[in-house]
Formats: C-alpha cells, sequence, structure tokens
C-alpha cells in the first residue's frame, strides 16, 4: 500500500461520499465511515469520545497507543481492534509512519434468520481485546484501497463485496477457536463465490462494450492468472468461457425479446461480426442463431 499523504486523502474522501451498507447473514451493516487515515489527519483522534455505533480499526504501518475506558492498549502492524458502541476512547500517541484502517459501523437484524456463529462473533466483541489479522484481510483491504484510488474502476458494488468478505474473515478471525478446520476453509470459497458474481455482473452490464480478460481483472485489481484461477474454482470453467456463455445468454434474450437482425446483436454482445456469433452460438446450442430464432418463433405462433 502507497503511504502518499494525498493518496490517502483521496481514498478516504471517495469512501466517505460511497454508500456501502449492505446485508449478510440476517443483519443489517450500515456504514458511518470507512477511510484509511495517517497520524496527521485526524488530530481530533487524540480527544477522549465515543459512538453510537461499533468501530474497528486496523493498523497498516507503524503503531499508536490508545486509551480504551481508562486502560492503554497498544496496536502494532498487523492487528485490529474492535471497539463496541459507547466505549469512550482516544489515541495517546502514535509513531509517525502510522497508518489505518477504519470502519464505522452499526449492525441490526435485517428481518431475516441470523446466521448463529454471528451471533457469537457479536457477543465476542462485547469485550476488548487485541487480534492479529490475516493475510486474506490485509488483501481485502489493498483492493477497497485500489479501488477507492482508481478513478476509471471505482465502484460501490465491488467494494460492498470486499466489506462483506471483510466481515467475514474478521468473524473468522474472532471464532478460529470454534470452527473446525472445513469451516475455517469455508472463507476463501466465500470470497470467490461473491467475487464471481460481481466478476459476473461487471461482464453483463459491459456487454457491449468489447471488454477482454485485462479488463476484468483490473475491474477488481488482480492479475488475469488469479481471477482465472478462481473463476476456474468456482465455476469449474475458464474465465474465457465464462464470458461467452454470458454473451451467449444476451443473444439469447434479445433474439427473444427484440426484432434486432442478427449483425446489430452481434455488435451488442461485442462478437467480432455474425460468423463468429454464429460459431460460438452453434458451439453453445447446438444449431445456428437463425435457426433458433425461427423455432421460437414458430413457439409464438403456436401459442397465438
Amino acid at each position: 500500500m502507497r503511504h502518499d499523504y494525498t493518496d490517502i486523502v483521496t481514498a478516504a474522501n471517495r469512501l466517505n461520499r460511497t454508500d456501502l451498507s449492505f446485508e449478510y447473514g440476517g443483519l443489517k451493516f450500515e456504514t458511518y465511515w470507512c477511510r484509511f487515515v495517517l497520524d496527521r489527519c485526524e488530530k481530533w483522534n487524540y480527544k477522549s469520545h465515543s459512538h453510537t455505533f461499533l468501530e474497528i480499526q486496523l493498523v497498516l504501518s507503524g503503531m499508536c497507543r490508545f486509551n480504551i475506558k481508562g486502560n492503554d492498549t497498544v496496536l502494532k502492524k498487523g492487528e485490529f481492534i474492535i471497539i463496541p458502541q459507547k466505549y469512550r476512547h482516544a489515541f495517546v500517541s502514535t509513531q509517525p509512519d502510522f497508518i489505518k484502517f477504519v470502519l464505522g459501523v452499526s449492525v441490526e437484524p435485517s428481518g431475516g434468520t441470523v446466521n448463529a456463529p454471528l451471533t457469537e462473533f457479536f457477543d465476542a466483541i462485547s469485550q476488548i481485546s487485541v487480534m492479529k489479522y490475516t493475510g486474506e484481510i490485509e488483501d481485502i483491504i489493498h483492493i477497497i484501497y485500489e479501488n477507492a484510488l482508481n478513478k476509471r474502476y471505482n465502484s460501490s458494488e465491488v467494494l460492498k463485496s470486499q466489506l462483506f468478505c471483510f466481515f467475514t474473515a474478521l468473524e473468522h478471525c474472532y471464532l478460529k477457536g470454534v470452527y473446525t478446520d472445513e469451516s475455517q476453509n469455508s472463507f476463501k470459497s466465500n470470497y470467490n463465490y461473491v467475487l464471481v458474481e460481481h466478476v459476473k455482473k461487471f461482464i453483463h452490464d459491459n456487454i457491449s462494450n468489447h471488454i477482454d480478460n485485462e479488463d476484468i481483472a483490473s475491474q477488481f485489481q488482480m492479475s488475469e492468472r488469479q481471477l482465472r484461477r478462481i473463476v476456474s474454482d468456482v465455476c469449474g470453467t475458464t474465465l474465457f468461457e465464462l464470458r461467452k456463455n454470458i454473451q451467449i445468454d444476451e443473444v439469447k434474450r434479445l433474439m427473444h425479446n427484440s426484432a434486432l437482425s442478427l449483425e446489430e446483436i452481434s455488435e451488442k454482445c461485442s462478437f467480432s461480426d455474425v460468423y463468429s456469433m454464429s460459431k460460438a452460438f452453434k458451439r453453445a446450442e447446438g444449431m445456428p442463431p437463425g435457426q433458433y430464432r425461427k423455432a421460437i418463433n414458430k413457439t409464438i405462433d403456436v401459442r397465438k
């Protein structure tokens, strides 16, 4: 993570302008703030204060000393603390290279069944304790930071998906004594599943923009190789095949719901020409698109 003052402030401002509330495990998470902080950014933090919501603080660089409810607590790089609501706290001192990620969030039932481990999680964080965060959490924070910095790819949906994964990872950090090895490993599959769902949405939303694998990987701040592996693990297919399947689904939708010509459909679905669309369509559906459209029309005529 770059330790540039301007970048830190830019990321903080963009995050604070984005609605990052989401639902997870039968709970609604309302985000009050989500930002990256340098020591010199928030001098008011040295005054004792409290919040009506949880505050999660992760140290990304350096070290700080907190006073929480009259007790001094040291927080170093690689560690995090969750401060319960109404707990008075303040900085006592920080190192010059200190950088933290801070998230203020309220949590309440969303109307669904609350995930049992989440209940244990929120019971656990009613007691102050300093914990080490995992490599997965560090990766998530990095993606949030890079996404907030990049004007082209800034996306509230990507940020929300990362916060979803962030809370899943925090849950596992707190409950690692409760979880079996199998359920501990479920974090990565859960994270990857959510990521792939957002990848699918991004491909669909940009179906007419001729995006390639590099564009998709850049959107999610990872290498093509990493994204291809995740898609393969989750879908059992390649990233290229996933794109083609989404293209074919859109071709079928347009043939069902519009009078567009095959040439127009091929352009809207980012095929180079009708021939390449027909070839891909026949491989997927067992017939060329013209024949498929005739079959649709016959079905409509019979229903009439």
